[in-house]
């Protein structure tokens, strides 16, 4: 009897365990590379403000997402598990490749959680960024660059973006910018 209620105990650890370790972060718009809100670096490769080349999932994974130029774009990203200091990074990197996200040239923004959480659920957040024309060239394809969200923790969630100018003649911004939703999947061949 007393083996069973050990058992049972330890399942219920593990239970408890597995559901306090998820929900971390994950972009929602644009769409990251997965729907996993668990990727950590636990293994010293991102600390306090440094995660310069990290995004869990493999470059040439997920949808691409085309976002566009010099104009305020909303970011959505969830957390449900937030960490010490409560703040978020938005890096954009200039590479078609998981790098540079520390180079101050790429930082979009860094924001703290209480500025950022929406009202109607404490574990959804939201920011307006523009990204740079500068940006333009290098991250207009054919493969796209990468957008990563750090926790300034250990979690991290990336989405592959193409760049596309937003101009007074082209169709609204809302039409030009395909947030959230998978214009196309990268080839891995």
């Amino acid at each position: 009897m007393v083996h069973v209620v050990t058992i049972i105990a330890k399942c219920l650890i593990l239970f408890a365990l597995i559901v306090c370790t998820t929900g971390h972060v994950a972009l929602i718009d644009p769409a990251g590379r997965t729907d996993n809100d668990y990727l950590y670096t636990f293994d010293g490769s991102c600390t306090g403000d440094s995660c310069d080349a990290f995004c869990g999932d493999l470059y040439g994974t997920g949808p691409i997402n085309t976002l566009a130029v010099g104009v305020a774009t909303t970011i959505r990203w969830y957390s449900r598990v937030k960490h010490v200091p409560h703040q978020y990074r938005f890096s954009l990197n200039r590479q078609t490749s998981d790098g540079g996200f520390d180079a101050a040239d790429n930082i979009l923004t860094i924001v703290n959680a209480s500025d950022a959480v929406e009202a109607q659920d404490a574990d959804y957040f939201s920011t307006d960024v523009t990204l740079p024309a500068s940006a333009l060239e290098a991250c207009a394809g054919p493969q796209p660059c990468v957008l990563q969200l750090y926790d300034l923790y250990y979690f991290v969630s990336c989405a592959n973006v193409l760049l596309v100018a937003a101009s007074s003649t082209d169709a609204p911004v809302d039409a030009v910018t395909t947030i959230g939703e998978p214009v196309t999947t990268m080839s891995t061949a």
